[in-house]
């Protein structure tokens, strides 16, 4: 049932995709009990009443070229609500007040593109900077912080301030896959350019770039490039995009199974409390495993 059926603004004129992966309303909504709030990239974040569908506010002032499209999906932490901007030109965090649209904070991604041509142009026209991953949220050592998947690195953040604390540079881009949380340790995707996937220890002391000190293993056969894995009793399950399904173990990096499936796969993969794992593939068909 539709309760509201209202245009809220509309683009003349959107970057091209440039590809047919991709959507200008790729981003997932988020909610709470008062509002919803839309995100779609640079083009424009408004919030909602929940029960009305009334506007409360928007925000149409921050830019980025997504130049393939938006797909960050926005998230809330307390009473902020938490944007995502990995653009072709900048890429930067933005902490928004849920409830005004007023900005608390933001961050700016670092790190070092090395994508300088000779002639000063930025190479493939800044394609290699661009990223599609949404955050995570953790505790660690009695502290909440935020784990961040970009191009190029990882990064955790402190959400209250969005202080960098840490990063795990790499050689990825266009990432799109969330990072996972279990076992003490987050698992993270490297992204598009042969993507990988790595175990990295969480620890409350980790400070700066710590690839050489808390990276415990890296596994590169069979993992997708866009989906998210899943985790459950120490074991990690995902389908590549070719439609391998396989299982992992979480603490050795070691692959259980591996059973091909038919189809190609951009969803996550999802479990239930069943220990029932789910994967659905591009035309819609879905396969379930005993975890």
């Amino acid at each position: 049932m539709v309760l509201v059926n209202r245009k809220l603004w509309d683009n003349p004129d959107p970057e091209p995709l440039g590809n047919k992966v991709n959507s200008y309303g790729s981003p997932s909504a988020a909610a709470d009990a008062e509002r919803v709030y839309l995100s779609f990239g640079s083009y424009g974040t408004v919030c909602l009443d929940a029960q009305s569908g009334d506007e409360i506010w928007r925000r149409r002032d921050l830019p980025c070229s997504h130049l393939r499209g938006p797909g960050s999906s926005p998230v809330l932490w307390g009473d902020f609500l938490i944007l995502t901007m990995d653009g072709a030109d900048v890429q930067y965090l933005v902490a928004l007040d849920k409830k005004t649209g007023k900005t608390i904070w933001r961050q700016d991604r670092s790190t070092e593109w090395g994508d300088i041509e000779p002639d000063g142009s930025i190479k493939a026209d800044g394609d290699l900077r661009k990223a599609y991953s949404t955050p995570v949220f953790t505790e660690v050592g009695g502290k909440e912080i935020m784990i961040s998947i970009g191009a190029r690195a990882t990064w955790a953040y402190d959400p209250a301030t969005g202080k960098e604390l840490w990063q795990v540079p790499y050689a990825g881009f266009s990432n799109a896959s969330r990072a996972v949380v279990g076992d003490g340790a987050v698992f993270l995707n490297t992204g598009y350019g042969k993507a990988q996937l790595w175990r990295v220890r969480l620890d409350p002391a980790a400070a700066g770039d710590i690839s050489g000190s808390h990276v415990e293993w890296k596994l590169i056969k069979n993992v997708p490039q866009r989906s998210t894995p899943v985790y459950l009793d120490g074991h990690l399950y995902m389908v590549d995009d070719g439609g391998i399904a396989s299982c992992v173990d979480a603490k050795t990096g070691e692959q259980v199974w591996s059973e091909r499936v038919r189809g190609n796969f951009s969803a996550s993969a999802l479990c239930s409390a069943e220990k029932r794992v789910y994967f659905f593939d591009e035309r819609g068909k879905s396969y379930v495993v005993a975890a």
